[in-house]
């Protein structure tokens, strides 16, 4: 299968209709394997060693880009740009799960991570040997890449930006990001980007919003009564963090009046993600603060194991309705009244359905695969 890249009909009004259709249609037809695959995918996800996605070294090139020459193996390749150190939050394991998937389905037989930056020398050796598209983790990898390659790097298309912050590059670089793709996890951000790519668009700089949501796969869910160890998880952000006073308290409240004292605590940035999945495997209830996220990939993880959340900041969490548990804010009631809400919270564990709640937001595979259909605008199939 040979895919090529056509940056100009994503991009101009006077595209026929016809041909856009008749893409669509051709993409809608490979589409329709993706729910299965995704799901077959995702299950290696458990036995991943780090937060990146564990998957065969034959079908993925990750230091060194390979290319066969004389016209043989010249399948199309998505090249990733990230750094180490956004793998373990949410938005570098977003990437590299929606990388996957885009590579799976397509057809693509590799793709190739790259951390550092693009030279002109590799854009020589991406023409030869034909890409996909370049998806970057974070808007900034792609100016140290237009800086080493003098500009030349918008020449390639289509460009995927898989994080929110693209958002703040859009208004900052609005030339640089001329022909990209945004990729928003949250409707305010989508509907943020639609509106600045209204005012681009006269301009004459063009980009593309659009909506993908964070898959998040089925696992093995323990009874309920076979819990016996809940989770605290705080993330502090921009200045911002939680009260040890009530956090102390809860935590004691959990101890004496309910029994729980086998109680772990997870710092934002600061566990091994296995660690925390197998937490939340065996976590009756949790205890979650956050001044701010833009998704927050830790709580759908914790919901997909049905894990019922008392939220201390409504900020902390999105797509999240009563059926998920109890959101209050702690900043605007005394603590005894936070106890009675905890205790109220603690009284209605059989009554949460946490995984339920994420099947309605549609969040769960093979559901929740249809959704970046979309997507397939990324690249056409000749």
């Amino acid at each position: 299968m040979t895919i090529v890249v056509q940056p100009t009909s994503l991009y101009a009004e006077q595209d026929s209709s016809l041909d856009r259709e008749a893409t669509h249609m051709r993409m809608h037809g490979l589409m329709t394997h993706l729910s299965d695959q995704a799901v077959k995918l995702n299950q290696t996800l458990s036995s991943e060693p780090a937060n990146g996605i564990h998957m065969d070294n034959n079908k993925i090139v990750k230091d060194l880009f390979v290319c066969r020459e004389n016209g043989i193996d010249h399948s199309p390749v998505l090249i990733i740009r990230y750094n180490s150190t956004y793998k373990r939050f949410g938005p570098g394991i977003w990437a590299f799960n929606a990388a996957t998937i885009f590579s799976r389905h397509l057809g693509l037989t590799k793709f190739h991570y790259k951390d550092s930056a693009i030279t002109e020398q590799d854009l020589l050796v991406y023409k030869t040997c034909g890409i996909c598209g370049i998806l970057y983790q974070m808007p900034q990898f792609y100016t140290d890449d237009f800086q080493s390659t003098d500009g030349k790097i918008s020449e390639i298309a289509p460009k995927l930006y898989m994080s929110v912050f693209a958002l703040e590059w859009l208004w900052k670089y609005p030339k640089e990001m001329n022909q990209t793709h945004l990729l928003m996890d949250n409707q305010p951000q989508y509907d943020s980007c639609e509106v600045r790519q209204k005012e681009l668009r006269e301009k004459n700089i063009w980009i593309r919003c659009y909506l993908s949501r964070q898959c998040i796969n089925p696992v093995h869910q323990t009874p309920q009564n076979a819990r016996k160890a809940p989770l605290i998880y705080l993330k502090s952000h921009s200045g911002l963090s939680w009260n040890d006073t009530v956090v102390n308290a809860l935590r004691e409240r959990a101890h004496n009046t309910h029994n729980y004292s086998n109680i772990r605590v997870f710092h934002y940035g600061s566990y091994h993600r296995n660690n925390f999945l197998e937490a939340a495997s065996q976590s009756p209830w949790a205890i979650i603060f956050s001044p701010s996220e833009t998704f927050g990939w830790f709580h759908v993880e914790l919901r997909s194991y049905n894990v019922p959340l008392f939220v201390l900041r409504p900020e902390a969490v999105n797509l999240f309705s009563n059926k998920s548990g109890i959101v209050i804010d702690d900043r605007k009631l005394a603590l005894p009244d936070i106890l009675d809400e905890f205790d109220t919270f603690l009284s209605r564990l059989g009554h949460f359905r946490p995984f339920e709640d994420l099947q309605n937001y549609n969040l769960v595979l093979p559901e929740c695969a249809k959704s970046i259909q979309k997507l397939s605008k990324f690249c056409f199939l000749r």
